[in-house]
């Protein structure tokens, strides 16, 4: 009988470890994959919420400025967003997974069509009247509250890369979001 015990365990166990071992490799690439892809999008998350925080102070620092800058005003009003300019055009897959409610793309397009209408292609290099260089900060941020209130930005995040970017001209200003 202890024959037949030994006998029968030495033919289960292999059986058994090959059992598991075909269910550990059949789960472990998606598992692997799975975890890849969440630090990726997080990866993704944080690098865009960077360019759109970094811009929101840039755009703070020229309110704020008494004599406005031409310089800074040619940047703002043409937003060079290099991370999200490199998820669409070259890892728009993990752009679509990290924003699902579109909201990212949303707000990106409504900048540079807020640049365009204030500042045209084909418009002279000088600074153009008082009154758009007050109001295009303006809508600027009313674009960036909407999306807050419509709860589609995460505002922890953008408020973690704005605050990171705040010049030290903002610094003892009200916080915009």
């Amino acid at each position: 009988m202890a024959a037949w015990c030994v006998m029968k365990q030495a033919v289960i166990t292999p059986i058994v470890t090959l059992i598991v071992g075909f269910i550990l490799g059949l789960l472990g690439d998606p598992i692997k994959r799975w975890i890849s892809e969440k630090f990726e999008r997080r990866r993704a998350k944080k690098e865009l919420y960077d360019d759109l925080g970094g811009y929101l102070a840039r755009v703070e620092g020229f309110k704020l400025l008494g004599q406005p800058d031409p310089i800074l005003w040619l940047e703002i009003t043409r937003p060079k967003l290099s991370y999200f300019d490199y998820y669409n055009l070259n890892n728009p897959a993990t752009l679509l997974r990290t924003d699902k409610t579109h909201a990212i793309r949303n707000l990106v397009g409504m900048l540079r069509a807020l640049g365009n209408a204030y500042r045209p292609e084909n418009a002279a290099p000088e600074p153009p009247e008082p009154f758009r260089l007050r109001a295009f900060p303006e809508d600027v941020i009313k674009r960036y509250k909407e999306l807050l209130a419509s709860k589609d930005l995460d505002q922890r995040w953008l408020r973690r890369a704005y605050n990171h970017h705040r010049e030290p001209i903002s610094k003892g200003a009200p916080s915009l979001i």
